[in-house]
């Protein structure tokens, strides 16, 4: 009897537990002892697509600024494609570093790597609903995080990742890294989702979309640059080109002087 009262006992904390681990299905982690993350640009523009959020930053070891990569391992259609992503940036405790991938219309995916302390490291998926990062269970699978110091690193598969809805696949993306705080009653980010660097819509299907960095804003602009643009209006004339002109127009009537 006292055996069975156990049983009973033990299948209704089983139960009550099951509720709390409910919507962590669609993570997996990589279980592999002594795998470590692996963060290079060996391959950016070949293989993999790659962004910075500054340019000059070495991404692959002071992790001064934030760097992802994303490389396409297979298409399925109408599934969509499996995709290869790796992060990393500084990140203190209680802070997330994140990559969002935007479609030109519909949800924002985004994913995050959070470290609450010196050595727990938290992942999580979100969507962007009204620039507010929201509950999300996008499957994720083979996550693997770091921490030195302040330094964070990860990496993480997508599988079936697509930006349309049709049964054609299509990996038309803008990629935007950011970060931000950890919060909330579990521990994960809420408030807004406030990117740092958003790219233009890239294919990610195409490592050649590997995009040129943006320098980090300075209060001055150098006196010796001017960029170059364009305008729908009339041409404009230097004082010379000015002087040119009048001169030849005016040139026949002193003739017939």
């Amino acid at each position: 009897m006292a055996l069975n009262n156990l049983f009973v006992l033990v299948s209704m904390v089983i139960v009550c537990l099951a509720p709390a681990v409910h919507g962590n299905g669609h993570l997996s982690f990589a279980n592999i002892s002594g795998l470590q993350v692996n963060i290079t640009r060996a391959g950016c523009g070949v293989t993999r697509v790659c962004v910075d959020q500054l340019m000059n930053c070495n991404s692959s070891m002071e992790g001064s600024c934030l760097f992802a990569s994303l490389e396409v391992t297979s298409t399925t259609a109408p599934n969509g494609s499996v995709l290869d992503i790796t992060m990393q940036g500084t990140a203190m405790a209680n802070e997330y570093i994140a990559i969002g991938l935007k479609p030109n219309t519909g949800t924002t995916m985004v994913f995050i790597c959070g470290r609450q302390n010196e050595t727990i490291f938290r992942f999580f998926t979100r969507d962007v609903n009204g620039g507010m990062l929201q509950p999300s269970e996008t499957i994720t699978q083979q996550i693997l995080g770091n921490i030195t110091g302040d330094l964070i690193q990860c990496q993480f598969t997508v599988p079936s990742v697509n930006a349309t809805q049709t049964r054609s696949a299509d990996l038309t993306f803008a990629v935007q890294l950011a970060r931000g705080a950890l919060g909330g009653p579990n521990g994960g980010p809420t408030g807004p989702f406030n990117p740092s660097r958003t790219t233009e819509p890239l294919n990610l299907a195409d490592p050649s979309s590997t995009v040129s960095t943006t320098a980090a804003p300075t209060t001055m602009a150098a006196p010796t640059t001017m960029a170059a643009t364009t305008s729908s209006g009339p041409p404009s004339f230097t004082p010379s080109a000015s002087l040119l002109l009048w001169s030849v127009l005016a040139f026949p009537a002193l003739l017939r002087m």
